[in-house]
């Protein structure tokens, strides 16, 4: 048999379970009242007809061995790093050029850059603004 919870009005069997687990005879469920579906074709359409739907209970999962949480930990666990080194937006590392690059525009216009530019770019732009 399979549970299921009415979302709408609806006869089924003639009959309405009560909290207390009896049933009396009545002419409509009413959304929200839970009942037992014998047949898996009822079950089809009252799914179909989005009158009912199933009441799921979730699956119980043991935790995993301790040398495959280790591996899972390890996994995802965040690189190391290193002292000074400035991270990009997607976790990584710069490297120090890019990193020196980037500080010196951010002292000179006394905004962030562009992370799409290359220190070669930086360098250039602040050039720019030492030549004009």
């Amino acid at each position: 048999m399979i549970r299921m919870k009415a979302t709408k009005e609806l006869s089924y069997r003639t009959r309405r379970l009560l909290a207390d687990g009896t049933a009396e005879f009545v002419s409509r469920l009413m959304p929200g009242d839970i009942f037992e579906v014998n047949r898996t074709r009822d079950v089809r359409v009252l799914r179909a007809t989005r009158k009912a739907e199933e009441i799921r209970q979730p699956a119980k999962v043991p935790p995993p061995p301790p040398e495959v949480a280790a591996k899972i930990e390890a996994a995802i666990a965040p690189p190391p790093v290193e002292p000074g080194a400035m991270s990009t937006a997607d976790g990584g590392l710069m490297p120090g050029e890019l990193a020196q690059a980037r500080a010196d525009y951010e002292a000179a216009f006394g905004k962030r850059p562009f992370h799409g530019w290359s220190a070669e770019v930086l360098r250039q732009k602040i050039a720019e603004k030492a030549g004009a």
